[in-house]
């Protein structure tokens, strides 16, 4: 017979009308594991600096005074979740932990009760490098001017990680506010994470007015960030003929942008390569205002490095986006 307090086969009689009276018994619950087991964990990706909420699925997760641990396998370390509560026999909510020092990687995860056995079943989980705001970027009609009023507009949030590497999947807990700079209301939006690393704000002003838009995250610390180049302004006026199309990622606001902001970062570009290139200037040693003039220009190109920066990082993203549907047209 099965005991299934201790997890052991017991037999119990003898062998050709001999030793009727033995009993033994065989451990097998290395084999069989405990009553309980784990099925899956939805999501089952997150980020390397933990703390994100998880649903794990299982059976047997019965109420009782020993508490719930969920065990992430790292390499030959264990890590633990924290903040394990009980919804129902079948599921279990946690926070996952804090792998940072292991790096992004795909480990197996178990289910235990309190110093219990380590369940036999287990399932994956993987790590990702968590998103840096100072890396990211926002582009798209919904944070430039002028826009259609009534209509539906866009801007897309492209999340990258520490390296500057493009995000793969979703799950960011990015937080939006766009506010009417006149009435002080709050204008709704709609985000949508597709799961690719990039989001889609939606969002409609229906009236002619000026919004202040915002973009924010809350680093590994739990310190909230603004998103480079936020809040901004955005205007909005009265549709007409001219501007139909106008909140259109492929629209003409985005094409005259790229045009507009290349011309302006060429001639920047141009105009302190002159006035930085001090050899071509004769007078540089013995004139003092040509080195102040000098330092000015160059203060200047410090003062523009993260505007264009970004305004790189945008331009692109819009030469992507246009040249891809250009590719399936074609």
């Amino acid at each position: 017979m099965y005991d299934i307090k201790k997890r052991r086969m017991v037999v119990y009689g003898g062998f050709s009308n001999e030793w009727l009276d033995d009993m033994w018994a065989l451990d097998v619950s290395q084999i069989v594991g405990p009553s309980y087991s784990i099925e899956r964990i939805e999501p089952a990706r997150g980020p390397i600096s933990g703390k994100i909420p998880v649903i794990v699925y299982g059976k047997g997760f019965h109420e009782g005074p020993r508490k719930w641990r969920l065990l992430f396998k790292v390499g030959n370390k264990w890590e633990e979740a924290s903040e394990v509560s009980r919804i129902s026999n079948t599921e279990l909510e946690v926070l996952t932990p804090n792998v940072r020092k292991y790096g992004p990687r795909t480990v197996e995860v178990y289910i235990k009760e309190g110093e219990d056995l380590v369940s036999v079943t287990k399932t994956q989980f993987s790590f990702f490098v968590d998103t840096m705001c100072e890396k990211s970027c926002a582009y798209g009609p919904g944070i430039h001017n002028v826009q259609n009023a009534g209509e539906d507009t866009i801007f897309i949030i492209n999340a990258r990680d520490e390296d500057g590497n493009n995000r793969t999947s979703g799950r960011d807990q990015w937080k939006v506010k766009i506010i009417d700079k006149v009435t002080k209301e709050e204008i709704p939006h709609n985000i949508v994470d597709s799961d690719t690393g990039n989001y889609d704000v939606h969002y409609v002003v229906d009236r002619c007015t000026t919004v202040v838009v915002d973009v924010m995250i809350d680093d590994s610390e739990g310190v909230t960030k603004h998103l480079n180049g936020f809040p901004c302004e955005v205007k909005f006026e009265e549709p007409t003929e001219e501007t139909k199309g106008l909140n259109s990622l492929e629209g003409n606001l985005i094409v005259n942008y790229i045009k507009d902001k290349t011309d302006e970062i060429q001639q920047f570009i141009a105009e302190k390569n002159k006035a930085l290139n001090i050899e071509q200037r004769s007078d540089y040693i013995s004139n003092v205002h040509t080195l102040l003039d000098v330092k000015l220009n160059f203060n200047k190109v410090i003062e523009k490095q993260k505007d264009y920066e970004r305004t790189l990082d945008q331009l692109y993203e819009y030469i992507v986006r246009l040249t891809h549907k250009k590719e399936l047209k074609g």
